[in-house]
């Protein structure tokens, strides 16, 4: 799930102390993907380079997906004395 970008600028100030104020702060920027995004941003990146990169993220998550399932199957085989 991805946070909006902007979501974490308007958030209500509290009580809390300061590193906990932090922290939560940087778990949203990190959830939001915009360190990811400023880095990214830092260089020109040329369009074929980009495609690779998306493609290698995608095959990337895909993968860990099909992994997780089968770990999954596994398991449950296991339970089940196979």
């Amino acid at each position: 799930m991805r946070i909006p970008p902007t979501s974490f600028l308007s958030r209500p100030a509290t009580t809390m102390d300061v590193e906990r104020a932090y922290k939560r702060v940087q778990f949203m920027v990190n959830s939001a993907g915009l360190r990811k995004d400023i880095y990214l941003n830092k260089r020109y990146e040329k369009p074929y380079l980009k495609r690779r990169r998306l493609k290698s993220e995608r095959h990337r998550m895909k993968f860990a997906i099909e992994v997780q399932r089968r770990v999954q199957l596994i398991s449950v085989m296991k339970l089940k004395g196979m």
